[in-house]
């Protein structure tokens, strides 16, 4: 086999190989075996049928074509090595020549991983938040939790505050409805602040089967920038307004929400809970702060198109998941937006290359410091994950996987980095500097 290289702009090359009749010759042979267990042919048993009277049965292009899968995935990591390349991602292969009596030939594409020189990163100081919980904080989670545990009457008189009403509403402009401005029997809390300002007050006052035209502004910050400071009418029909009565919030409602013996000790548990969450977030926020200040010293290689197509596509993949979980059709996002997939991965692309960087920098100084991740911290991973999924056979199915332990092989390695990082240039807040 041999095999010659061509170097591409922005960090890509083509690898083209060329195995001669004697190379392939195992491939073909491993090929006319896996066919002859699925294609009985008389007089052998399944898998023991030899190359010519398979060639004789179903063609030499039906072999070739089989064994080229092969072909690929064991020759193209012997090239990578030969020419002792570090690529990323997988490849994009073309089978150039693949019939009986000639070379057999493909073409590899394939992104190189950038270089990465990194800056003095040991006379850094990235400086921690120290967090807390406000009463404010507290008092809001409270009354959501009275929200839910709230009894609800269908009462026969105008809207107040805090009265949960059910409208329909066309939301228009110049008399042309807005698209996602429109809805039937849509519930709402009022006073809860979920409509642009002057909407819910318009709703004050209404009677069931009332019917009101009125006018409001978006405000100047709003999301979708051909409404933002416009003013839009809408047509509301007020269909039920129910009394909204929320519960006592006494030792005996904190009995309800979760068997706790007082009021004091479910507030001193909401607060824990709050306060877990803010002291997560400002992790996240503190090892993302220490990655970019690395990048910002950080000197990068050209990165290619490929790695940065499939990091804006793994966004808009994250972005599809988080709205299908809050029971959001994607394309009806789409449709809100007025804009397509297309559109979206354009617009992720300088975060795409934001995060593509932090990577790059999150495995130079793995390497440059010695952090690594052995395959027995990956199986002790995938055991812990996994007596949290016994009985679900495709989730366990999956963790066993190739693919989910060069994931967790990451997440272990950055993790390690950036706890490396935080005994270097970490610094609390309000902590004296030297």
């Amino acid at each position: 086999m041999t095999t010659t290289i061509n170097r591409l702009p922005k960090n890509t090359v083509e690898l083209t190989f060329e195995l001669t009749e004697d190379d392939l010759r195992p491939y073909l042979n491993r090929a006319a075996e896996r066919l002859s267990r699925t294609r009985p042919i008389p007089g052998f048993r399944p898998g023991k049928a030899p190359y010519s009277v398979m060639e004789q049965a179903v063609g030499s292009d039906v072999l070739y074509h089989e064994a080229a899968e092969s072909v690929v995935r064991e020759t193209f990591p012997k090239g990578v090595a030969e020419h002792k390349l570090t690529t990323v991602g997988s490849p994009d292969i073309a089978l150039l020549k693949i019939a009986p009596g000639n070379p057999f030939v493909y073409k590899a594409t394939v992104a190189l991983l950038p270089e990465v020189t990194l800056g003095d990163y040991r006379g850094l100081t990235v400086h921690k938040r120290r967090v807390t919980v406000a009463d404010e904080e507290l008092e809001k989670l409270l009354g959501d939790l009275r929200q839910v545990r709230s009894k609800e009457t269908l009462v026969a008189r105008p809207a107040h505050e805090h009265d949960k009403v059910e409208i329909d509403f066309v939301g228009s402009r110049d008399g042309v409805p807005i698209d996602g401005a429109t809805s039937t029997m849509h519930p709402l809390v009022l006073g809860t602040k979920q409509f642009i300002p002057g909407f819910e007050e318009s709703i004050i006052g209404m009677k069931a089967n009332e019917k009101k035209q009125f006018s409001v502004r978006f405000p100047k910050d709003y999301h979708e920038a051909a409404l933002a400071d416009q003013p839009v009418t809408f047509d509301v029909t007020l269909r039920a307004v129910y009394q909204v009565d929320l519960p006592e919030l006494d030792d005996l409602f904190a009995k309800s929400v979760g068997s706790f013996s007082s009021l004091a000790a479910l507030k001193d548990q909401l607060k824990k809970n709050l306060l877990a969450d803010k002291e997560r977030k400002e992790r996240e926020r503190y090892e993302l702060a220490m990655l970019d200040a690395i990048v910002e010293i950080s000197t990068f290689g050209d990165i290619p198109d490929r790695l940065l197509e499939g990091e804006a596509q793994k966004m808009l993949e994250e972005l599809r998941q988080s709205l299908e979980e809050r029971g959001m059709e994607f394309s009806k996002y789409l449709e809100t937006l007025k804009k397509t997939e297309d559109d979206l991965k354009a617009e992720f692309r300088p975060r795409a290359e934001r995060r593509v960087r932090t990577a790059l920098v999150t495995r130079a100084v793995a390497k440059k410091e010695h952090i690594s991740v052995n395959e027995n911290d990956v199986k002790k991973e995938v055991a812990d994950t996994q007596k949290l999924y016994q009985g679900n056979d495709e989730v366990e199915q999956n963790l066993r996987s190739p693919e989910y332990a060069r994931y967790l092989e990451n997440v272990l390695t950055t993790k390690r980095v950036t706890e490396f990082l935080d005994d270097l240039i970490g610094v609390e807040e309000n902590a004296p500097t030297s």
